[in-house]
């Protein structure tokens, strides 16, 4: 009796060490991901963090326009800008 319970535990302490080599590779896949695919994204990094907006011409990060977009270019930041952009009229 005593060693079939030795066996459950052994086979239950053996799983448990494959789920977290699992879950580590995991982790270090998406650590890996991470690096690769969103901190070399500067059009992320300049929507995100810097508050800028993505010239997609130029292939910038601007921060002297309001928006940009393909028909209109950039929208320069002037006051009247602002309120056109906060009623959608942009």
């Amino acid at each position: 009796m005593t060693n079939i319970n030795l066996q459950k535990t052994g086979r239950l302490l053996f799983l448990l060490f494959r789920l977290l080599c699992f879950t580590a590779g995991l982790a270090v896949i998406a650590g890996i991901c991470y690096v690769v695919f969103l901190l070399n994204d500067d059009k992320g990094r300049c929507l995100s963090e810097d508050g800028g907006v993505w010239d997609e011409e130029r292939q910038e990060c601007r921060q002297d326009c309001l928006t940009w977009s393909r028909e209109t270019g950039c929208v320069p930041i002037t006051e009247e800008n602002i309120d056109k952009k906060e009623k959608n009229a942009l």
